[in-house]
């Protein structure tokens, strides 16, 4: 019976009737090893097979004309004896079946197998000194035909197996074949609780005997091993040389009961030593109902040169038993012998037989057909097979185009962001055209670079084994970054150059080990090649100035004469392009303008959109004394960024545009002109962040939208968190608003709003409306519009704030 809380891989019930004796041993696997769980003994009714024998036997029939010799009925005394005797058979059979089914109720039979032994006496065995040099069903048959006549009849029905000793010899055992326990199980299989018996093995007790001292205790090679078994009415001897079985010894019908069962069996081992010509026994192994019967004081009397000493588990797990039932383990030796069998089939220990009967190995088959059956079962599984085949294949047809479905939908998937990217790129190359359109106008030399590179390909001629890593555009020029691979190639390529500033040369040891150095140079750009004098008309000032903001043709320079400033002034006045100024002579040059006079003067332009104009209405009108606003350009402001395009070309020199020098210009006119290229000259990387914020009042003062826009927008760019911040953002809005990019004016007077720490909060907020306004969100402007009346209901904009609420709603 299974231990709960104790689960097995599979368990096996060792069972062996002897006599009115049922012993049953339940073992198992636990965690690799074979454990006992139980060891029972059971009391039957009556012996397994009496009543069954009883029955088959049917009494002589008697002729009806015979008389009894005494007078008597004829058969009337045995019909009453055999009524008698019947009568009490099946009062029996009744108690041992209940008795079976009590006992095998117990165990799950539907996860448990038995082991059964052959009962006493019918099991014979026979030695030969080879196998005849056969094998398989003809050694069986063989071995039919040698056995027969020394058993006295054929062996039709009888059990032969057979296994090899270690003289290479065979030994044979021979059972009837008839197993009373396997009989009366099967007879009431139906009434056990547990499910239907299955019988894994039927084992001999001599053999199983011999398995269990080979595995426990290991006999020496030439060691004679006595093995004693006394059970209830049979005992018997078995005598080992070694590990191998030299004599089975006959059993004696005496068991534990008799008084004289140790005696008899020591005349037994004395009668076979003097016939067999065995040595001295040197073990005695104890088995059986040994305390009863005293055998171990016995045989240690009889045998004192001998060890003596109970049969004992072993490798065996007893931990699950009693202490009481590992005292009486010698009792189930046969039992235990049969489960281990069964449980550890493979173990090299075990002498290996197979005497199950045949009828009950084809019984227990769970597959048992005809021929027709087979063939049946072999079309059906062509069948199955073959839609399986299919199945599969359409199953891996299905997975690959949901893969290639899947892989299309990424595919897509992943497309996505590239065509959002394909768009805004599209977009940028629209405004990068814009925008190098513009800065063509911008520039003063557009071919700058062009001889700047033609001059370095000339003297990369010249000086070699040096290469450039990075060029970028200063005011003065240009900054060369590179690396030589000789020290002496640097000034080579520096001389080649004018106003030459060789700001460092550094010695690097490279990942490959090798010595470079590593230079930064200064330089001016090379200047064009000087044209042929050439007498120019004076520059044409009867243009009208447009709409949209043209140069203004009545604009005068800052000299007082028409035009605008002169490119060719008097050499001895003209300002070398390699002179840096400082920036005290800068803020010398500039007219400055205090931030907070300027503020005082642009501010209340604010006030005019009571009027229907901007802060820079006035500006896009054509001035006496201002330059005019340039024509505005489309797109010039990425809106995803909002970064200015004059922000990107801030590093580049202020130009001055060319004019021609009149014949009556006067020397005062000249130096105003060279002084005035000398201020613009001056380098914006010195400037600090507020002189930036001047600068773009200045430039704001002189009606220069798009210079003041750019000056802020460097600020922004170099400085982002600086306190002038909100400040900036207002002014780079207005500066769009003048320009009527409204859209952009906008988002920098929201951004300006962000701020906590805002002074230009209220002129922000209204002029965020009025862009709402002039785009066309009439609703935004609105909200925006009571923003204010409800943030400042006494602020200098209320009045507008209200008028333009009322012009929404009316």
């Amino acid at each position: 019976m299974k231990i709960p809380g104790k689960p097995a891989a599979k368990q096996v019930l060792g069972v062996m009737a002897d006599g009115t004796e049922l012993r049953i041993a339940n073992l198992g696997i636990e965690k690799g090893e074979v454990a006992i769980y139980s060891l029972e003994t059971i009391s039957l009714p009556a012996r397994l097979g009496k009543l069954r024998t009883a029955t088959a036997a049917q009494p002589a029939a008697v002729d009806a004309d015979e008389t009894d010799i005494f007078g008597f009925e004829e058969g009337e005394g045995v019909e009453e004896a055999d009524s008698k005797e019947g009568e009490q058979g099946e009062h029996e059979g009744a108690d041992l079946s209940s008795t079976l089914i009590n006992v095998f109720a117990k165990f799950p039979l539907k996860k448990t197998k038995l082991a059964v032994n052959i009962p006493e006496g019918q099991a014979t065995y026979y030695s030969f000194e080879s196998d005849f040099g056969l094998k398989a069903k003809k050694l069986q048959k063989r071995l039919r035909e040698e056995i027969g006549p020394l058993a006295g009849g054929t062996l039709d029905s009888a059990i032969i197996d057979h296994f090899k000793t270690e003289s290479k010899g065979l030994m044979v055992v021979v059972s009837e074949g008839n197993i009373p326990l396997i009989e009366e199980l099967i007879d009431i299989k139906n009434f056990l609780a547990g499910g239907v018996p299955y019988f894994c093995q039927v084992s001999s007790n001599e053999i199983s005997l011999v398995n269990l001292v080979r595995a426990t205790m290991d006999p020496q090679p030439d060691q004679i091993t006595a093995i004693v078994y006394i059970g209830n009415e049979f005992s018997r001897v078995i005598i080992l040389k070694g590990d191998e079985p030299i004599s089975f010894i006959q059993a004696i019908r005496e068991g534990y009961n008799s008084p004289q069962v140790c005696q008899t069996l020591f005349s037994k081992i004395l009668l076979e030593q003097e016939e067999a010509g065995i040595p001295e026994i040197d073990q005695i192994v104890l088995t059986g109902e040994i305390g009863i019967t005293r055998a171990h004081q016995f045989f240690s009397k009889q045998f004192p040169d001998a060890d003596v000493k109970p049969i004992t588990p072993g490798p065996l797990d007893t931990s699950l038993l009693k202490n009481e039932e590992i005292a009486i383990f010698s009792n189930y030796a046969i039992p235990v012998a049969m489960a281990w069998e069964a449980l550890q089939k493979r173990n090299p220990r075990w002498l290996k037989l197979d005497l199950m009967p045949h009828a009950v190995k084809e019984a227990q088959k769970p597959f048992k057909v005809a021929w027709h059956g087979f063939a049946m079962l072999g079309i059906i599984f062509f069948f199955m097979a073959l839609l399986t085949y299919q199945g599969f294949n359409r199953l891996n047809s299905i997975r690959s185009l949901e893969e290639s479905i899947a892989l299309k939908q990424s595919s897509i998937a992943s497309l996505e962001p590239e065509l959002v990217k394909i768009g805004q790129l599209q977009r940028q190359i629209n405004i990068n055209k814009g925008n190098l359109e513009f800065l063509d106008a911008l520039i003063e030399d557009p071919e700058k670079w062009s001889r700047l590179f033609a001059k370095l390909s000339e003297d990369f001629q010249k000086v070699n084994r040096i290469w450039i890593d990075h060029i970028q555009s200063t005011p003065y020029g240009f900054t060369m970054v590179g690396k030589a691979l000789a020290r002496d190639r640097v000034p080579l390529l520096a001389a080649g150059f004018q106003g030459v500033n060789l700001k460092r040369v550094t010695r690097v040891i490279s990942e490959q080990g090798n010595v470079i150095y590593e230079f930064e140079i200064d330089a001016e750009i090379p200047p064009p090649l000087e044209p042929e004098p050439a007498e120019h008309e004076p520059v044409s000032t009867d243009r009208i100035a447009t709409p949209g903001g043209s140069i203004a043709a009545n604009s005068k320079s800052p000299s007082g004469t028409g035009g605008s400033f002169a490119a060719r002034l008097p050499e001895e006045k003209k300002v070398p392009p390699s002179v840096k100024t400082t920036p005290k002579e800068s803020n010398k040059s500039l007219p400055e303008t205090p931030e907070k006079n300027v503020d005082q003067k642009i501010e209340p332009m604010a006030k005019k959109v009571e009027k229907e104009e901007p802060i820079f209405a006035k500006m896009n009108k054509p001035e006496s004394n201002a330059i005019g606003i340039e024509k505005q350009q489309p797109d010039l402001v990425d809106t995803k960024k909002r970064v200015p395009v004059t922000a990107q070309v801030k590093s580049e020199k202020p130009q001055i545009a060319e004019v021609k020098k009149t014949k009556n210009t006067t020397v005062e006119q000249k130096e105003k002109r060279a002084s005035a290229e000398q201020a613009i000259s001056i380098s914006k990387k010195d400037q600090t962040p507020i002189d930036h914020y001047k600068q773009g009042l200045n430039l704001i003062h002189k009606r220069d939208i798009k210079g003041a826009m750019a000056e802020f927008q460097t600020l922004l760019n170099e400085n982002p968190d600086i306190a002038k911040a909100a400040a900036a953002h207002y002014w780079v809005g207005e500066c769009h608003y003048a320009l009527k990019n409204y859209e952009e004016a906008a988002r920098e007077f929201e951004v300006s709003l962000d701020y906590a720490n805002n002074p230009k909060r209220q002129a922000g907020m209204m002029m965020l409306g009025m862009s709402y306004l002039k785009l066309g969100q009439k609703e935004k402007a609105g909200e925006q519009f009571e923003a204010i009346l409800k943030a400042f209901p006494n602020g200098e904009f209320a009045k507008t704030a209200k008028r333009k609420l009322a012009e929404l709603t009316g």
